[in-house]
């Protein structure tokens, strides 16, 4: 009997969404990566107070394949300046994953999954 081994599944968040619980307007500043540092990507979205904002997936042309690319990290800062930061790996992401939930609280912190 064959015995398969083999790498476990990358645990990346491909898209999300952002829910802002504040009583405030935030900006989020939301880094891309992919195989390859020339991958990265930075994107800033702005999610308004008691609102949602969808992350989408994001791709890269790499000779004949398309490569998906993951979230890697999330920076908002609150109306006092101080930057909140997230990264990879994101709390209960074990596998790829998609529609992953993140969040910004009441304080301006930022929360991923089931925090």
């Amino acid at each position: 009997m064959a015995q398969l081994i083999g790498l476990r599944a990358p645990g990346h968040v491909y898209s999300a969404t952002l829910t802002n619980s504040s009583d405030n307007d935030v900006t989020v500043e939301v880094q891309y990566a992919g195989s390859d540092e020339s991958h990265n990507e930075t994107v800033s979205v702005t999610v308004p107070q008691g609102g949602s904002q969808t992350l989408q997936e994001k791709t890269v042309q790499t000779g004949a394949h398309e490569q998906r690319k993951f979230i890697q990290q999330l920076t908002v800062t609150s109306e006092n300046g101080a930057p909140q930061v997230l990264t990879a790996p994101f709390q209960g992401v074990t596998s790829p994953t998609q529609n992953y939930q993140f969040q910004v609280g009441q304080d301006g912190s930022l929360t991923s999954g089931s925090q």
